[in-house]
């Protein structure tokens, strides 16, 4: 499944994200409590300001979920 996941931006520099691309896999069958964790930052200077403080996935009708910490 492709997800997307989408970071918005409050000031004046955009967010980042680690890499351009995350690539997980699952067995079929099995349950888990994570697959992967996505990461973006802030270059804006201020510890308040540079921190992400949600993420979101954008794709429509998507079994998986996001938290705060990517």
């Amino acid at each position: 499944a492709v997800v997307h996941v989408q970071v918005g931006d409050v000031n004046e520099f955009s967010p980042v994200f680690g890499q351009l691309e995350y690539h997980g896999s699952v067995t079929e069958g099995k349950v888990y409590d994570s697959i992967l964790q996505v990461q973006a930052s802030d270059q804006d200077c201020s510890p308040q300001y540079s921190q992400i403080c949600n993420y979101q996935i954008t794709s429509q009708d998507t079994a998986f979920a996001i938290d705060r910490n990517g």
